[in-house]
């Protein structure tokens, strides 16, 4: 409903969703973080003003038919991540709405753990309004593999060692572009991922294959004779998405 260019023009109809946002954002959260809470807040949003709903005086009843709406087997499904990711994001609006005193209670009830723990007015909910799906990753084919390592091949020996220790310490994308040469344990093959650059805000140091010593010993020594040791691996933007 609400495309990448108009968004935002929704959004301007609600000062509280700026005001939610701008808050997060002094609170240091990710721009792309900020970018999908606002995609999901601006497509919920639109959906109450289509319906002649007033958003922050929404009930539980009529939040439960948008997400109906999204569902499988409907004409606008949507994967089941993208409505977990906007349901988070209205969740926390409402929390905000709450907060500030705008809204006596939150329509969207928090999943949680245990069995004591119990959502008043709505026990029913304990493990969250819609199941979340596990499914098993896409594997590439084995000739997908060795059509991929063909062209890593011939890459620049940054972009084969990035390849090298994203494979070895199994590095998300953002821990990954964020590595300095600085975080690289040349002789004793460690590669340490600071908390800044985690999901879950955890350091850890992970090892990578004596196979790739080499290539890592001869960047850093480049590196180091051009560069300060503070020098990024990738020369990409860390918070970019990858299809961007």
């Amino acid at each position: 409903m609400a495309s990448t260019a108009s968004y935002e023009h929704v959004l301007y109809r609600y000062p509280s969703v700026q005001e939610w946002l701008t808050l997060l954002d002094n609170l240091g959260r990710a721009p792309a973080t900020l970018d999908a809470y606002g995609r999901g807040l601006a497509h919920y949003l639109l959906h109450c003003e289509a319906s002649g709903l007033e958003a922050e005086s929404i009930t539980f009843e009529q939040v439960t038919l948008y997400i109906r709406r999204l569902l499988s087997g409907q004409e606008n499904v949507v994967a089941n991540s993208t409505l977990h990711q906007r349901l988070t994001a209205i969740r926390l609006w409402y929390d905000h709405l709450v907060f500030q005193g705008r809204c006596a209670q939150n329509p969207v009830p928090r999943g949680q753990h245990g069995r004591l723990c119990q959502i008043p007015g709505h026990s029913g909910f304990v493990r969250g309004l819609v199941p979340r799906l596990i499914k098993l990753p896409d594997i590439p084919t084995d000739e997908q593999w060795r059509y991929f390592l063909s062209i890593a091949a011939r890459s620049s020996i940054r972009d084969r060692l990035m390849l090298s220790l994203a494979y070895c310490g199994a590095l998300r994308r953002a821990e990954l572009v964020a590595l300095r040469i600085e975080d690289l344990d040349l002789a004793h093959r460690l590669s340490s991922v600071r908390a800044e650059t985690t999901k879950g805000r955890r350091s850890r140091v992970v090892c990578y294959s004596p196979d790739i010593a080499p290539t890592c010993f001869n960047f850093g020594a480049s590196a180091w004779a051009r560069e300060s040791s503070t020098v990024r691996l990738s020369r990409c933007y860390v918070q970019r998405p990858v299809s961007r």
